[in-house]
C-alpha cells in the first residue's frame, strides 16, 4: 500500500467528518465560517499547585453547523512546570486517534463524527493537566505532529477558517507558609519586635508582608508591611494581650495567615544574670593550630536581655582572666531561665605558648581552664619520587623532578639544589652544585620542583653521580653520559614495515608503511619487494606511493603472494624516519602470517635514493606480522510466512550476529530452492545485501516483495545464508481463492454485492453500509487489503489508498 499523502490525509480526515451529516443530508456543505480557536483554564486565575489538577479547553469560538472533526496538536512550553495527563474529545465522537508525547509534554489529537451545539462556543478538547514544579508553561495549540495538519470541520466536512488560534499560560506555585514568629512577653515601655522572618515560600520566591492589629489596645506599628515591625509596649494595670496577625504574599498573588500573642506585664522582674558552666575545650595543641571552645550559658534571671560572652586569655600571668581583653566575643540573648551553648571556633594560637588560663566571661559570671601550647616541630624538607633519564648523550640538555615534602610543623622556606659530582669525589664539593632554588612549604605540604635544560656539554662522557638535595634530605641516581656519534660518511639507512604487528580478520584489510628509518635528503625514488610467507592466511591486495604525485608501478602476484613496487619523483620530508609506500593485505583464512621485505625480481637489493638522485645503503630490513582472526556470522530468528496464495508478495526476516573478534562485511543472502535440488545452485539466490558488523553487534535483515507468481502450488524451503551459518524454513505455496479471505478482526471474508469484481462488503456481513466505508478506512494497511489490490480498486488506478475510500464512500451516498 502506498503510504498515505498529506493531501490524501486531508480529505481522509473531511471523510471522516462528513460520515455523520451526510448519513441525515445529500450532498456535501460549502464552506465553514471565519472562527478562532481558544484555549482556556478552568482555574479562575490560572493557577495550581504542585500536583493539581486543571482542565483546559480548547474552543471553536463562533459555530456555524457544529463541529464534526478536528485535527490538531497541544504542547506545553515547559512539561517541567507541568505535563499532559489525560485528553477527552467530547460530544462522543465516532473515531478518535489522540497521543500523549514527550512524557506528557504534547498531544495529538484527530477525531470525527462528534455531534455538538451546531452554534456559539464549542468546546472540541479537553485535557487534563497536572502540575509538576512551581513555574509558568504556555499551552499552546499546534500542528498535529503525526499528520502536520491544524484543521477544524463543521458536522458536513467543511473546514473552518481558523483566523487566530489562541493559547493561554498556566502558573503553578506553591502559597507561602507565613510565620509570624513565637508569642512574646514584654515589660511595659519596651520596644517590641514583631518577626515574620520565618515565613518561606516553597517555590522560593520574594514575599511581602502586611500587619494587623486584631486585639487589646491600640498600638501604633512601624513598617507594617516588613517582616519585622515595631511599636511600643503600652502602660497597663495587668497583664495584658495584644494579639497581631501578619498575611504574606508571594510574587504570584498567593496568601497565608499566621498570628502571634504579645503580653505585657505590669511589673519589671529581676535583672538578667548570665552564669557559665560546662566549659569544653583542649587541655593541649601545637602553637600555630586553632581550637575551639564552648561553653553553656544560663539566664538565671527574671528578664530577657542580650550579654556579651567573650573567650579570653591570662595573658599577664595572674590566673584570672577577669582584668583581660577579649580574643572573642558574641552577644547571646536570653529569656528567664533559658540556656544556650556558646561555641568559639577557629581560635588561632600562633604566637602562643606554655601553660595558660583561659576561659568564658561575661559580666555575671566566668568559667576557666588550663591550655599546655607545645613548640611545633621544625619544618623538615625530604626528598623522594626522583625522576631523571638513566642515559644521555653529550651536549643533550636534560630535565630532573622530585617531590618535597615538609614532614615538620613549621613553614620555612629552604634551598633545593640539583647536585652532579662531576669529579667522582661525593657531593661534599660546592662546585657539584648544578641548579637550585627556594621553596616555601607549610607543614605537611608538599611540591615537586623540577630542573629543565640541564646541560651534559661539561660532562665527558662517563656514569655520574647525581641528585635533588635540602638541608635535611636527598635523593640520588646514577647517568650515564655517553659520547656523541661520529658524523656519517655514506648515507646508511635500514627499511622496515610498520606496525610491526597487526590484528585483521578474514576480509577484512589491514595496511603497513614502508619505512626508510633514517632519511637524509628525503626519498625520490625506491624498488622494494613485499612478500607475505603464507598467503592462504593473507594475501596482498596492492600498494601505493604515499607522494599521490609520484610516477610509480605495482604488480601484484596473481596468489597475492608478493608485490614488487618501482616508484620516483617523489616528495617526502627530509631526514628522520619518513613513511615512503603502502601496502595492503587482506585476511583469507584464520593464522599468522609473516611480512618481508625484499629486492624487486629485476634486483639483487633493495633500493633507495635520496631526492637528487643519489642512492642510499640499505643496511638491513624489517618486517611484520599480521594475525587473522575468523570471522562469523551467525543468523537465527528467521521470520517468515508459512504459506501464501500463488502471486502474492511474501517478506522475510532474519537476525544475524558478529561471532567473531573483528568488524567485517559480509553478504547476506535469501535463498529459494525453486528446483528441490538443495541450495547449491547460484539460480537459488534470490535477494542478497552486505552487512557490516562490529564484533558482537547484530542486525536484523530484511526481504521484501518477494515474489510468488512464478511459482506452481507446493511446498519450497528457503531460507538467509551467510558465510558461516543458515536459518531455513518452509513456505507453502497455494492456489489463489476466488476471493479475498476476512479483512482485519473480521471474521467473514468479503463478498461483491453487484459481481463487478470490487468486493463492496467489505466486513463481510452481506450488506454495503457504511460500516464498510469504515473498514476500509480502519484497515488500508492489511494484509488481505495489500495481497488483493485488485478487489478493492474502486477507483480504478491500480493501488489502494484513501482515494478508494472516497470513491466507496461515493457509492454508498448514490444508493
Amino acid at each position: 500500500m502506498k503510504p498515505t499523502t498529506p493531501t490524501q490525509r486531508k480529505a481522509l480526515t473531511l471523510l471522516i467528518a462528513v460520515v455523520v451529516a451526510l448519513s441525515a443530508t445529500a450532498g456535501f456543505a460549502g464552506a465553514a465560517t471565519t472562527t478562532e480557536l481558544t484555549v482556556s483554564i478552568t482555574d479562575d486565575d490560572n493557577t495550581i499547585e504542585p500536583g493539581e489538577t486543571t482542565t483546559v479547553e480548547i474552543a471553536v469560538a463562533n459555530a456555524d453547523n457544529g463541529v464534526g472533526a478536528a485535527e490538531l496538536g497541544v504542547e506545553l512550553s515547559d512539561p517541567g512546570v507541568g505535563t499532559i495527563t489525560d485528553v477527552t474529545i467530547p460530544n462522543a465522537p465516532g473515531s478518535t486517534d489522540n497521543n500523549i508525547t514527550g512524557g506528557g509534554a504534547a498531544a495529538d489529537i484527530k477525531y470525527a463524527f462528534a455531534n455538538n451545539s451546531d452554534t456559539g462556543s464549542v468546546t472540541i478538547v479537553e485535557m487534563t493537566v497536572q502540575g509538576a514544579s512551581a513555574g509558568t508553561t504556555d499551552i499552546e495549540i499546534t500542528e498535529n505532529s503525526q499528520t502536520g495538519f491544524l484543521a477544524v470541520f463543521d458536522e458536513n466536512g467543511a473546514g473552518y477558517t481558523l483566523d487566530t488560534i489562541g493559547s493561554a499560560t498556566l502558573t503553578v506555585n506553591t502559597p507561602p507558609d507565613a510565620d509570624a514568629g513565637p508569642d512574646q512577653t514584654v515589660d511595659e515601655g519596651e520596644t517590641v519586635t514583631l518577626d515574620a522572618t520565618a515565613s518561606n515560600d516553597p517555590d522560593g520566591d520574594s514575599l511581602s508582608y502586611s500587619w494587623t492589629q486584631t486585639g487589646g489596645p491600640d498600638v501604633s506599628l512601624s513598617d507594617a508591611d516588613t517582616a519585622n515591625p515595631t511599636f511600643p509596649a503600652p502602660e497597663v494595670t495587668e497583664d495584658t494581650a495584644l494579639d497581631f496577625e501578619v498575611e504574606v504574599t508571594d510574587t504570584v498573588g498567593a496568601t497565608d495567615n499566621d498570628s502571634v500573642s504579645v503580653t505585657v506585664q505590669l511589673a519589671a522582674p529581676a535583672a538578667a544574670n548570665f552564669q557559665v558552666s560546662n566549659l569544653s575545650a583542649p587541655s593541649s595543641v601545637t602553637e600555630g593550630e586553632n581550637i575551639t571552645v564552648s561553653a553553656d550559658v544560663e539566664n538565671t534571671g527574671g528578664q530577657t536581655a542580650t550579654k556579651s560572652v567573650e573567650f579570653r586569655l591570662d595573658t599577664d600571668g595572674d590566673d584570672s582572666i577577669d582584668d583581660e581583653g577579649a580574643l572573642a566575643s558574641q552577644g547571646v540573648e536570653l529569656a528567664p531561665g533559658e540556656s544556650t551553648t556558646v561555641t568559639f571556633d577557629n581560635i588561632d594560637t600562633s604566637g602562643l605558648s606554655g601553660t595558660l588560663t583561659h576561659g568564658v566571661f561575661t559580666v555575671d559570671d566566668t568559667e576557666t581552664a588550663q591550655i599546655t601550647i607545645n613548640e611545633p616541630a621544625a619544618a623538615d624538607f625530604q626528598v623522594s619520587n626522583l625522576q631523571a633519564p638513566e642515559n644521555a648523550t653529550q651536549g643533550d640538555a636534560i630535565d630532573v623532578s622530585a617531590e618535597i615534602d615538609n614532614a615538620g610543623e613549621q613553614t620555612a622556606t629552604k634551598s633545593v639544589e640539583f647536585r652532579i659530582d662531576a669529579n667522582g669525589d661525593g657531593f661534599g664539593d660546592a662546585g657539584d652544585v648544578a641548579l637550585s632554588q627556594n621553596v616555601e612549604l607549610a607543614g605537611g605540604e608538599s611540591t615537586t620542583v623540577e630542573f629543565t635544560d640541564v646541560d651534559t656539554n661539561p660532562l665527558a662522557p662517563g656514569t655520574y653521580d647525581h641528585g635533588v638535595f635540602t638541608e635535611d634530605d636527598n635523593a640520588t641516581a646514577q647517568i650515564t653520559v655517553e659520547a656523541p656519534p661520529e658524523p656519517p660518511g655514506d648515507k646508511e639507512t635500514t627499511v622496515s614495515l610498520q606496525p610491526a604487528d597487526q590484528t585483521t580478520a578474514v576480509g577484512v584489510t589491514a595496511t603497513y608503511e614502508i619505512v626508510v628509518d633514517s632519511a637524509d635528503g628525503g626519498v625520490g625514488a625506491a624498488e622494494i619487494s613485499v612478500a607475505v610467507d603464507d598467503p592462504g592466511v593473507a594475501a596482498i591486495t596492492g600498494a601505493s606511493a604515499i607522494d599521490a604525485n609520484a610516477s610509480e608501478q605495482v604488480d601484484v602476484a596473481a596468489d597475492g603472494s608478493s608485490v614488487d613496487l618501482d616508484y620516483a619523483f617523489a616528495d617526502t620530508a627530509e631526514t628522520g624516519s619518513v613513511a615512503v609506500a603502502t601496502v595492503t593485505v587482506e585476511g583469507a583464512s584464520a593464522g599468522t602470517a609473516n611480512l618481508s621485505l625484499a629486492p624487486t625480481e629485476t634486483n639483487d637489493e633493495v633500493l633507495v635514493f635520496d631526492e637528487n638522485g643519489a642512492p642510499y645503503d640499505v643496511t638491513g630490513t624489517d618486517g611484520a606480522a599480521v594475525e587473522v582472526q575468523a570471522v562469523q556470522f551467525l543468523v537465527d530468528d528467521l521470520e517468515a510466512p508459512e504459506k501464501a496464495p500463488v502471486g502474492s508478495d511474501v517478506t522475510v526476516t532474519a537476525n544475524v550476529t558478529n561471532d567473531g573478534g573483528q568488524a567485517a562485511t559480509q553478504t547476506v543472502e535469501f535463498r529459494l530452492d525453486v528446483e528441490g535440488d538443495g541450495f547449491g545452485d547460484d539460480d537459488d539466490v534470490v535477494l542478497s545485501q552486505n552487512v557490516q558488523l562490529e564484533p558482537g553487534e547484530s542486525t536484523t535483515v530484511e526481504y521484501t516483495d518477494i515474489g510468488t507468481g512464478g511459482l506452481a502450488p507446493g511446498d519450497y524451503t528457503h531460507g538467509v545464508f551467510t558465510e558461516n551459518d543458515s536459518a531455513t524454513a518452509t513456505l507453502s505455496v497455494e492456489e489463489a481463492e476466488e476471493g479475498p479471505p476476512p479483512v482485519g478482526n473480521f471474521t467473514d471474508a468479503p463478498t461483491d454485492p453487484d459481481d463487478d469484481g470490487l468486493y463492496e462488503d467489505v466486513n463481510g456481513d452481506g450488506q454495503f453500509n457504511i460500516v464498510d466505508v469504515q473498514a476500509l478506512f480502519a484497515n488500508l494497511d492489511d494484509e488481505t487489503i495489500e495481497n488483493y489490490p485488485d478487489a478493492f480498486d474502486f477507483n480504478g488506478d491500480g493501488t489502494v489508498d484513501v482515494v478508494d475510500v472516497q470513491k466507496l464512500f461515493t457509492e454508498y451516498s448514490d444508493q
